[in-house]
Order: C-alpha cells, then sequence, then structure tokens
C-alpha cells in the first residue's frame, strides 16, 4: 500500500517546504502517539487473499479470480478478465498479483513502471506500495522495481531471507517488513522524521506494510497493529480472530476464518466497505 502523490487535493509538489515537513512532522507525532508492523495469510506464508490499497482493496474467490472495490481512477480495480491468481496486493493507483506459475501480473498506474514486473522471473509473494513494487523469489530474495529511489530502499538486506514481504510508501521515504522463517518480523526504512521497527517480543503468520501504521496477525489470529490511528486504523475489533489481514493508508481489511471480510478505518472512496454476502479465498 502507499501514500497518494495529493494531500487535501493539492499535488505534493507544489507544496511549500515548510508545508510538506509539516505534514511529515504530524505523521511522526501520530506514530509516537499511537506507537506501538503488506499482508500475507497464516496458511502460505506470502500467500495474499485481501489486500487493502491506499483508496482500493482487492481480494481473491475462491476460484482465483480476483474482486476490487473503491477508488478506480486509473483502473487499479479493474483487474484483467479471465485470469486466476494465488496471491494479490493492492498499492496507491495500481494492483499486482501472481498467476498460477508464480508470473507477475500488474495493472493500474505504470507512471514510474511500478507495474511492469521483470519478464521470466518467478515469485512466491508479492507487495505492491505507492510508486514501486516489490516481490520475494523462490530462494527468499528480493526483486523490486518501479521508482528507482523507492525500490532501491524498499530492497531487502542482503544478509537475509524470508517467507514473506510488505512494502509501502509515504512522504520523504519508504518501510518495508517481511517474517522469517520462524516467524519473527524485521522492518527496515522509514520516513524523515521516523523510522519503522519490528516488535522484539512477539512471532507472527502474517505481516503488513500500510503507508502509516503496520498490522500482524499472531498465530492464534488476533492481530496487532502500530503507528499511525488517526481514523481508527490501528484499532483492529477485540476478541475477533483473522486469516488473513492487510494494513493500508488509513484504514485496515481481514479475512475472517470463513471468508467474510472485515474493514476499519478510513471509508471515504468505499474501501472499507467490502462486497455483503460475498466469501473471499482463505490462504
Amino acid at each position: 500500500m502507499g501514500m497518494r502523490e495529493k494531500i487535501d487535493g493539492m499535488p505534493i509538489g507544489r507544496r511549500p517546504l515548510a508545508a510538506v515537513v509539516a505534514i511529515v512532522a504530524s505523521l511522526a507525532l501520530l506514530g509516537a502517539i499511537a506507537l506501538m508492523f503488506g499482508a500475507c495469510g497464516g496458511g502460505q506464508p506470502g500467500k495474499i487473499t485481501i489486500s487493502a490499497g491506499e483508496e482500493h482493496t482487492c481480494a481473491l474467490r475462491e476460484d482465483g479470480s480476483a474482486r476490487c472495490w473503491g477508488a478506480d481512477g486509473n483502473g487499479q480495480s479493474s483487474p484483467p478478465i479471465g485470469e486466476t491468481f494465488t496471491t494479490i496486493s493492492a498499492g496507491d493507483e495500481h494492483t499486482c498479483a501472481l498467476g498460477e506459475d508464480g508470473a507477475a501480473i500488474c495493472w493500474g498506474s505504470n507512471s514510474y513502471g511500478q507495474t511492469s514486473p521483470p519478464i521470466g522471473e518467478i515469485f512466491t509473494s508479492i507487495s505492491a506500495a505507492d510508486f514501486h513494487t516489490c516481490a520475494l523469489r523462490e530462494d527468499g530474495t528480493t526483486r523490486c522495481w518501479g521508482a528507482r529511489n523507492f525500490a532501491a530502499r524498499a530492497s531487502a538486506p542482503s544478509d537475509e531471507t524470508f517467507t514473506a514481504i510488505s512494502t509501502a510508501g509515504g512522504i520523504g521515504g519508504v518501510h518495508t517488513c517481511a517474517l522469517r522463517e520462524d516467524g519473527s518480523a524485521r522492518c527496515w526504512g522509514g520516513n524523515l522524521l521516523w523510522r519503522v521497527s519490528a516488535p522484539s517480543d512477539e512471532t507472527f503468520k502474517a505481516i503488513s506494510a500500510g503507508s502509516r501504521h503496520i498490522c500482524a496477525l499472531r498465530e492464534d489470529g488476533t492481530a496487532r497493529c502500530w503507528v499511525s490511528n488517526r481514523f481508527g486504523e490501528s484499532a483492529s475489533p477485540r476478541d475477533e480472530t483473522f486469516a488473513a489481514i492487510s494494513a493500508a493508508g488509513w484504514y485496515t481489511c481481514a479475512l475472517r476464518e470463513d471468508g467474510a471480510a472485515a474493514c476499519w478505518g478510513s471509508n471515504r472512496n468505499g474501501q472499507a466497505s467490502p462486497p455483503i454476502g460475498v466469501k473471499f479465498a482463505l490462504p
């Protein structure tokens, strides 16, 4: 998931530097106040069946076809017809998924090459952010593409391999979180005034990096979220367990054990209003 190029309708690049710094400072303050970690499910590490983007959400039906809702200004909520997928990831204005053969398929905005995956490579996990996308190869190493500076900073440390990865972008920086084989999490990156970190006292079966908050699922299916909670995006339902979770900009979506979607946080474009009565594939 990622952050848009506009805030309150004004392109970031046209704002005075002081205004941009103030925005970054406000995000840092939210992180300090709420201080508490892309999305994958508990069945197969790296397999994503529901994914919350900046202002759109995508999920996989039981037959592997995709259904998206929310913003669609760049075609990010219009998946290819007739295609089936094993995992899906909604970013800012684009979406990426993996086919049955592990090849990446992306749609939506390609302003920075974020929907142009490398040809001939096979992946086990994929994560779409704002202007870049990252994926895990079969050997656990990462490959990122899109905006050069974002993709470079999102790439994983060379000293580790992971089973799942989730990347997000924000003003002034990029951050990524991933799970190791033992379920422990590692995060890297951040923006101008704050850096992300993962809890050292827990292990998880799923993790999702949003542009302003991070969520993860414990082994028992309960959710833990941290950093911003401005619109309730980190306030997961109490006493509920989930099979998959995905953090976005100002909202979060998850799948219950019966395949029903639940979302909380901002709902400005209907991104937190999943289809009623529809059940989605579990990881």
